[in-house]
């Protein structure tokens, strides 16, 4: 009887071939829900909080709520409130005492992110981050950030270069893929902040939320050697150092020429 079903289907394969096939599938669907999930959890307990210091109800010195009860009020996983809390601390809006607990921060919000760009992770839409591939972030980045480059040129001070070579100066020395994707999403946090435009500092809010996504960093992870990195590390410097000579053709040009070797980088296998 199964194999006439299967006959009348098409189905060559054997029954538990097609039932283990059926799990895995269904596996892939759960594990897609969670992620999902996943993002939108810190993204409510990030924005709790950005609102919260943004209206005052959460002032410098206020403790807040254990990561235990922020689970359990977002209905979120432990581990996704402590990469929140992390992202948050980072940012320099909270600031985590072991044994004390989790307080927000003296800096003031606009200051804390970026030269007055109010965090956009909290509120772009998840269908976005996720249908927007790495091939759309980096035609996004190569018609912006040169000229982000070259403005930063005539804007920035001595300071913000100070913080831009000092990304440079970790990403040398990061342990492991994920320490040097920190340090390079600083540097150009750094330079659209230069800018003293918002907009800017909000398009880098931008790329760093869906360079989070699982597709940018899986081909990152494929693609990016200890000879890359090296490669990367002289175009960084490249960009800074036209920015600190106050040379606006050579920034806009160092810029782009490292954004196309990233973009031929990581799609060379298509």
């Amino acid at each position: 009887m199964f194999r006439m079903v299967c006959r009348t289907f098409h189905l060559e394969q054997p029954i538990g071939a097609i039932v283990a096939q059926m799990r895995t599938n269904m596996r892939m669907m759960t594990d897609g829900n969670v992620r999902d999930r996943s993002k939108e959890s810190a993204r409510e307990i990030r924005h709790f909080i950005e609102v919260g210091i943004s209206k005052q109800t959460l002032k410098p010195g206020d403790k807040l709520p254990t990561e235990r009860e922020i689970a359990s009020r977002f209905t979120a996983a432990r581990n996704t409130v402590r990469k929140t809390l992390d992202r948050l601390e980072q940012d320099g809006l909270i600031i985590r005492e072991v044994g004390r607990g989790t307080f927000v921060s003296g800096k003031p919000l606009v200051q804390a992110l970026s030269g007055g760009s109010l965090s956009l992770s909290s509120h772009l839409d998840l269908d976005l981050v996720r249908q927007t591939s790495p091939r759309d972030l980096m035609e996004f980045r190569l018609s912006l950030e040169p000229s982000i480059a070259e403005l930063s040129v005539a804007r920035a001070s001595g300071a913000d270069i100070e913080q831009m070579q000092a990304a440079i100066d970790q990403s040398c020395v990061a342990k492991d893929l994920q320490q040097f994707e920190n340090c390079d999403d600083a540097l150009h946090k750094a330079i659209a902040a230069s800018t003293r435009n918002p907009l800017f500092s909000a398009f880098s809010v931008i790329v760093t939320e869906i360079r989070n996504q699982g597709d940018w960093g899986a081909l990152k992870k494929k693609t990016l050697t200890d000879k890359m990195r090296d490669v990367h590390t002289v175009e960084h410097r490249a960009i800074v150092d036209g920015i600190r000579r106050r040379d606006s053709v050579a920034a806009f040009a160092a810029m782009r020429i490292h954004l196309q070797n990233v973009k031929s980088m990581m799609f060379k296998d298509e």
